[in-house]
């Protein structure tokens, strides 16, 4: 399912307006297409999916050149249902967060997984 950030903020996600994201940062979320945002989650600029059902992915840089980015896929409701993969290049995030989801998120929430 797809949201928009006023509709993100309207179901309870808590997010914030991203804060001076870097163009490195805007440029993945553009390439990542509309299903993503920028947003600011625990104090630093993300790309932020929702995925429905609670889970969501978060997308952030793994170093100060933004040469890597970290990915983790998670249920809101509860820690357990939490994956991260490190030091990914921007060109391997899409194919990286595909397979996150196929393989963690439950197929009723996200089908083909």
């Amino acid at each position: 399912m797809k949201y928009t950030y006023d509709e993100a903020r309207a179901a309870g996600y808590l997010i914030a307006p991203p804060d001076h994201p870097s163009a490195k940062l805007k440029a993945l979320c553009k390439r990542l297409g509309d299903d993503y945002h920028l947003a600011t989650i625990d104090n630093g600029n993300v790309v932020h999916r929702v995925i429905g059902d609670g889970w969501d992915v978060e997308i952030f840089p793994a170093n100060k050149a933004q040469t890597l980015f970290n990915i983790t896929v998670y249920s809101r409701y509860g820690y357990r249902n939490m994956v991260n993969e490190y030091d990914v290049k921007p060109e391997a995030v899409a194919g990286m967060v595909e397979m996150l989801l196929r393989l963690y998120v439950p197929e009723e929430v996200y089908p083909g997984s």
